[in-house]
């Protein structure tokens, strides 16, 4: 299955690419700090999505602007088995533009 890999964390460095489908509005964790959550899918209809967990200087970056039909890179970000990803600056995250047909 396409999921297999995903239940242990990639070494290395590695990077996917896909479209924002939800996103939500500001939250706030336990320890007060802002964060923001996207679910990010593949571009082709019925395909995976992962959420991913938008912490620190990236969320003050993108956390606002990036909405639902934007195209983003991530990179690096921090694993969890719960087909979640976190990334927390600048450099983890990239928008690439907006999907043409969302």
């Amino acid at each position: 299955s396409d999921y297999g890999e995903l239940e242990r964390e990639p070494r290395g460095g590695y990077g996917f690419v896909g479209v924002v489908l939800e996103r939500s509005g500001r939250r706030t964790n336990g320890r007060g700090g802002e964060y923001a959550m996207w679910r990010v899918g593949e571009l082709k209809n019925g395909g995976g999505s992962v959420s991913v967990n938008v912490f620190g200087d990236a969320y003050d970056a993108y956390g606002a602007s990036v909405e639902a039909g934007h195209i983003v890179a991530v990179f690096d970000a921090k694993f969890y088995k719960s087909m979640s990803v976190s990334v927390e600056t600048t450099a983890q995250v990239l928008r690439i533009g907006r999907a043409v047909d969302y």
